[in-house]
C-alpha cells in the first residue's frame, strides 16, 4: 500500500494538471509523467499513489473515477471516493478522518506499521488529497 509522496507540492500540481490534459490511452508510464513535465523519481510515486485511491487499475491504466475526477462538477466527489477506499484504515477508526488531528492520522498510520517520518508524510500526502475532496457531494 503506498500512503505518502515524497513530492507533495508536485503531487499536487499534478492532479490540477491530469484534469486538463486528455487521459493516456493504454497504460501510463514514466514517459507520460515526462511529457506532462513531471521528470524526478520522486514523482514515479505518483504511480501507486493514484492505484491506492483507485484512479488507476493494477494494469496503470485509468478507470472510470480518474475520469470522474477529470469533470469539474464531480472532481471533488470522485476524490472522495477514492480516498475512502484507498484510506480505508482511516474510515475504519473515524467516520470523518479528515476533520480529525494530525496526531490522531498520524497514530493509525504507525498502528498499521509505519514508522513515525513515514506516518507524517502519509497524513501529509492524505490532507493534500482531501484538498481536492468534497466528502458532502
Amino acid at each position: 500500500m503506498s500512503y505518502y509522496s515524497l513530492a507533495n507540492k508536485k503531487l499536487g500540481e499534478f492532479l490540477e494538471v491530469i484534469k486538463k490534459v486528455k487521459p493516456p490511452e493504454g497504460s501510463v508510464g514514466v514517459k507520460w509523467l515526462e511529457l506532462l513535465g513531471f521528470k524526478t523519481k520522486s514523482h514515479r510515486a505518483f504511480f501507486p499513489l493514484l492505484q491506492q485511491i483507485n484512479f488507476l487499475d493494477n494494469n496503470k491504466e485509468v478507470t472510470p473515477l480518474y475520469l470522474e475526477f477529470r469533470v469539474e462538477r464531480t472532481t471533488k466527489s470522485a476524490m472522495a471516493k477514492g480516498l475512502k477506499a484507498g484510506y480505508s484504515i482511516l474510515w475504519d477508526v473515524y467516520e470523518e478522518p479528515y476533520r480529525e488531528s494530525a496526531e490522531a492520522l498520524v497514530d493509525i498510520f504507525k498502528a498499521n506499521g509505519m514508522g513515525e517520518d513515514l506516518a507524517k508524510r502519509a497524513e501529509s500526502t492524505f490532507r493534500l488529497f482531501v484538498d481536492f475532496a468534497d466528502f458532502d457531494a
